[in-house]
């Protein structure tokens, strides 16, 4: 019988891009999965993904271990939208592989090596998306600390436009921003202070203060300059419908988060999105 794992898909609350200059950041695991079966092979067959072939490679280093494998990945996370699809492949990569090789890692060793496998691909990376989806529920990273948060369960709406962004190009865009404009690094640093003030809104249990947070921090992305015209329109729409919303993860195209979930925030998100659903806290990566 092959190793079957998943992990879930995540999403910015408050601080992306920011954590990236090890500013905190508050996330939170989504009910979107992927999905990773590993199998022994006579030779590896693998998807063509650097996530998978990389996350396969380490764990071989883990694991100190050859044997050939096959790999299936499915996910119902949008790709490149926002919803840390790639950390939950390698997430649930790992986990998968190492079980197969008898070797199976704890959640905390999946979301280092994990972490390991985005800089690795993407170059510069935080390790945000790879911690949430190897814990699950609400989590905070700040620097070196990364740790979960215990919080009301809620439900967000989740709007996609349907497109993708290059989450590497999107980072090195607002690093070339920050190099040259000295307003962009207080623009980080002033989302890192929203960081902190939503944790600890959510730690109290007030996710309205949470929810006017996100507002905020959605025209500090815009200042980065990481937002479009897609996204601001899934954020208004929201917005007009009484609910707070903002885009989630590196930008460009993809995600928007929106507090609280109405039935009518959801159907305002419809009507400029190409989808709409609603999502709430997840556990994190887990055997099936």
């Amino acid at each position: 019988m092959p190793a079957r794992s998943s992990a879930p898909g995540s999403a910015f609350l408050v601080g992306e891009h920011a954590v990236v200059y090890d500013e905190p950041a508050l996330l939170l695991a989504v009910d979107r999965r992927a999905t990773v079966a590993v199998e022994d092979a006579d030779e590896d067959d693998l998807p063509d993904s650097a996530y998978v072939r990389e996350a396969v490679e380490r764990t071989r280093l883990y694991a100190d271990e050859t044997t050939p494998v096959r790999v299936e990945v499915s996910s119902d996370i949008p790709v490149g939208a926002g919803l840390g699809s790639s950390a939950a492949v390698s997430v649930a990569t790992l986990h998968a592989v190492s079980r197969q090789f008898g070797a199976p890692m704890e959640p905390q060793e999946v979301a280092d090596e994990a972490y390991a496998v985005e800089r690795a691909v993407q170059g510069k990376a935080s390790p945000a998306d790879t911690y949430t989806s190897a814990t699950g529920g609400y989590v905070v990273v700040d620097g070196d600390e990364r740790r979960t948060v215990d919080a009301p369960d809620a439900r967000f709406v989740v709007g996609y436009d349907g497109g993708s962004a290059p989450t590497g190009e999107m980072v090195d865009g607002v690093a070339r921003l920050v190099d040259r404009n000295p307003v962009a690094s207080d623009i980080v640093s002033a989302v890192g202070d929203l960081s902190h003030d939503a944790v600890e809104s959510l730690e109290s249990g007030d996710l309205e203060v949470v929810a006017a947070l996100m507002d905020m921090n959605q025209g500090l992305l815009d200042a980065l300059g990481v937002s479009s015209s897609s996204l601001s329109r899934m954020v208004w729409s929201a917005r007009d419908a009484g609910a707070s919303a903002k885009l989630t993860g590196a930008g460009g195209a993809g995600c928007v988060l929106a507090y609280p979930a109405t039935d009518e925030a959801q159907e305002a998100v419809a009507e400029t999105a190409k989808e709409a659903f609603v999502v709430s806290p997840a556990e994190g990566v887990r055997s099936e």
